[in-house]
Formats: C-alpha cells, sequence, structure tokens
C-alpha cells in the first residue's frame, strides 16, 4: 500500500500498541491512568497544546492524540493496530472484562491514516443508557445542547446476541491500492473543486 508517497508493507507483522503504550512512547505521559481535564490540561500546555477552558476530556484527548501521536504512528512502515481505546471514547463499545477503564475497540491505521474502526458491540441497554445519561450530565454542565434519548435504538437493543462490527475506509483503501494523492482520484463520483 502506498501513502504520502510511501509504501507501506503489509506482509510484514503489523505494530501493534494500546492507546496507553503509544501515549507513553510518544507523548510521556499514559492518558488512561487517571487523569482528569484538571490534570490533563498542564501535561498538555508542557508539550506547547492550547486548552480551552470549556474543553471536555474527549476535546483533550483527540488535541494530544492529533498532535503528540498520530504523527508517531505515520512514521511505521507497516499498518499498526492502536487497541484499547479509554472507556469515555467509546459509548457503544463493551468495556474489557478486566479493566472497566478500557474499551475493546481497535483502529487500524496505515501510514498515520485511519483505515478501519472497530469494537464489541454493547449490547446491554440498560448500561447503554447509563452511559448516554452521563454523557448528557457532562454536555449540560459545559453548557451544551442535549439530544433525547433514542429510546427506540435502546429498545432494539433487547435479546441482541453479542456482537462487533468494524468501519473499513474503502475509498482510502483504494487510494492506498492506487497511490492516489487525492481521494477523487478514486471516486466514482468525485467532489467538483473549485
Amino acid at each position: 500500500l502506498r501513502v504520502d508517497g510511501r509504501d507501506i508493507d503489509v506482509a510484514a507483522p503489523f505494530v501493534r500498541l494500546s492507546v496507553s503504550q503509544a501515549f507513553v512512547r510518544f507523548a510521556g505521559f499514559d492518558i488512561v491512568q487517571g487523569l482528569t481535564q484538571s490534570t490533563l490540561r498542564p501535561l498538555l500546555a508542557q508539550q506547547g497544546i492550547h486548552c480551552g477552558d470549556d474543553d471536555s476530556w474527549d476535546d483533550l484527548y483527540h488535541r494530544a492524540f492529533l498532535q503528540l501521536v498520530e504523527p508517531q504512528l505515520a512514521r511505521f512502515a507497516q499498518p499498526v493496530f492502536l487497541t484499547h481505546f479509554p472507556a469515555p471514547l467509546c459509548s457503544l463499545a463493551q468495556m474489557v472484562p478486566d479493566d472497566p477503564q478500557l474499551s475493546e475497540r481497535f483502529e487500524l491505521l496505515v501510514g498515520g491514516v485511519e483505515l478501519a474502526n472497530g469494537f464489541g458491540e454493547l449490547t446491554d441497554a440498560a448500561v447503554l443508557r447509563e452511559r448516554f445519561v452521563a454523557a448528557q450530565h457532562c454536555r449540560s454542565a459545559l453548557g451544551k445542547h442535549n439530544y433525547p434519548l433514542d429510546e427506540n435504538f435502546l429498545l432494539a437493543l433487547q435479546g441482541l446476541p453479542e456482537a462487533a462490527g468494524i468501519a473499513l475506509g474503502l475509498d482510502r483503501l483504494l487510494m492506498m491500492l492506487q497511490g492516489a494523492a487525492d481521494m477523487d482520484e478514486v471516486s466514482a463520483l468525485p467532489w467538483e473543486h473549485t
């Protein structure tokens, strides 16, 4: 596969890193272990990352990931599986049975580009309801608009067996297979550039 003019060796063993391992290795701290908004802000400020007073933990995580970790993952010559995402980022995912701080979510990155994202689906409607309500409380605390709970979705989960899913970016895969620099090069319906 080709990404940004670089060949990525898909025959070599894929790298596997947990989110914690990636943060420790590339940012110098473990994003999962007990970091709150108030403890994460100074760590990011030391790294030169601006944080707003109204930034949620999710906002801070994504700033840190995009600026400190993702550029380093792009340097690998083979694909990278990033596993065990922090629970707050994965409201629809199952948690790791022996560590509820972590989810059963993973991403496959090729040349730093997210090619796939998957997780074990949370099929327990009661637990999911609790997560949705907690998310609403967080949004309210930040002064953000809340959306009503999707009762039809929660009802549909009743009786659902364990499941997992993965989203694969076919457009990105085609770009990598063709060595294309722009998605329009592989799209059947390209966007018009003005």
